[in-house]
């Protein structure tokens, strides 16, 4: 009887627990709103789990939008650094500045007019032509940047030539002294070499960036990474020049000191000594 008794009495204790326990683990998880999306994959996310076209709108709206904003931010941080360029000419730097603010002008116009758009499948287009007719990434930002990067090489060359010129100058000084200049003469012929082979390269990176159009953006890339290649190869010269003619400053102050050290010796020495 008592077995019967705890039988009956775990049946009505699991039935009570199970009455007033909430079934949570049933509950589907709340679907995130776009208001709630912080990141580009979250508004693909939330688009794809969506149950409505309203949602689905609000999803593609919110991925437009962020799309939109990370290439004007891009764009306009470029559009800075090309402002303070020292060495591109005013035609191409112009060129380029429009071609910037006709970028700029059109996402903004694509933004206003995602935002005004509610259809689904019209709105799925809009956002795909932010990448299929702006080549932000993948064109105009690599080309821009490698152009600022060669015009601050370009700045880098000219502080070289003038650093040559200084030298040739010292070593002209250390002639008229009765100097030996063959070994520092020899450090400036490395260091031209390697100016030329720098501007060389230089001149062949601004070619190949000068080449890449949105029109052909598989083409771009591979112009992208040549270009890169030797801008690479540019700097390197440019700072094995630079590291030549500092030492051949260096030597020649040793030599001018030198020979400053042996003029005193010259006229300390009692006259009529042998």
């Amino acid at each position: 009887m008592k077995k019967i008794n705890y039988i009956l009495f775990g049946v009505i204790v699991f039935l009570g627990l199970a009455f007033f326990v909430p079934v949570i683990a049933q509950e589907e998880p709340a679907q995130i709103t776009p208001e709630q999306v912080n990141s580009e994959a979250g508004a693909v996310s939330g688009f794809r789990s969506a149950d409505t076209d309203e949602l689905k709108t609000a999803f593609l709206q919110k991925l437009g939008s962020m799309m939109i904003n990370k290439r004007l931010l891009s764009l306009k941080i470029i559009n800075n650094r090309l402002e303070k360029s020292e060495k591109l000419s005013s035609e191409i730097k112009n060129r380029l500045l429009s071609e910037m603010d006709r970028n700029i002008n059109g996402l903004n116009r694509l933004k206003d007019d995602i935002a005004n758009t509610s259809d689904v499948a019209i709105l799925k287009e809009k956002v795909k032509s932010i990448i299929a007719d702006y080549q932000i990434f993948r064109v105009m930002l690599p080309q821009f940047s490698g152009l600022v990067a060669v015009d601050r090489l370009e700045v880098f060359s000219d502080k070289i030539v003038e650093l040559r010129n200084k030298v040739q100058s010292k070593i002209e000084e250390v002639k008229s002294l009765d100097g030996n200049t063959a070994a520092v003469e020899v450090l400036v012929v490395v260091a031209d070499e390697s100016l030329s082979k720098g501007n060389e390269s230089l001149q062949m990176a601004t070619e190949k960036l000068f080449s890449m159009q949105a029109s052909d953006p598989k083409n771009a890339i591979s112009l992208k990474k040549e270009s890169k290649g030797k801008i690479s190869i540019a700097r390197a010269a440019y700072k094995d020049s630079e590291k030549q003619l500092r030492t051949a400053i260096s030597e020649l102050k040793k030599i001018i000191a030198a020979a400053a050290e042996e003029s005193d010796d010259v006229k300390e020495e009692p006259a009529g000594s042998e």
